[in-house]
């Protein structure tokens, strides 16, 4: 759970800011300064493109990590203020990308889509422009 907070929590994160900078026209960018000023965390945000095959496990994953880390780390966020805590949100950003993007089509031996950063963005985006125009 611990090692799963670390890795999928911040290839979430990844999956975010990838996508925010895309949508701003600012990912080049992005993906430079990570390289330049933190390759050791630009290398660790691979994990995006490997992720959509996967992404509709890690839902209810990441909830279970809240979990673990409310009952037996003692950081229970649940309930105070509305908030439901840090991995209701992650788990969030991967129901995204299963449910809301055409990466939750993606199989692994059969990928066509996120296959880079660029196009997790892309879809990611595309996806959640589309979520917004069906609310409205």
């Amino acid at each position: 759970m611990c090692f799963a907070t670390t890795t999928k929590g911040f290839t979430a994160l990844c999956i975010q800011a990838f996508t925010t900078a895309s949508r701003l026209g600012v990912l080049d960018e992005l993906k430079t300064e990570m390289s330049e000023r933190i390759p050791g965390f630009y290398k660790a945000s691979g994990g995006v493109v490997n992720m959509a095959p996967k992404a509709y496990r890690w839902v209810e994953e990441m909830k279970e990590i809240g979990r673990t880390h409310g009952v037996d780390g003692g950081f229970d966020y649940e309930g105070r203020d509305g908030d439901r805590g840090i991995f209701d949100a992650v788990s969030e950003v991967y129901r995204v990308v299963a449910d809301e993007t055409v990466l939750g089509e993606e199989k692994i031996e059969r990928r066509k889509r996120g296959r880079t950063v660029d196009d997790v963005a892309l879809a990611v985006g595309d996806g959640l422009a589309a979520k917004r125009k069906r609310a409205d």
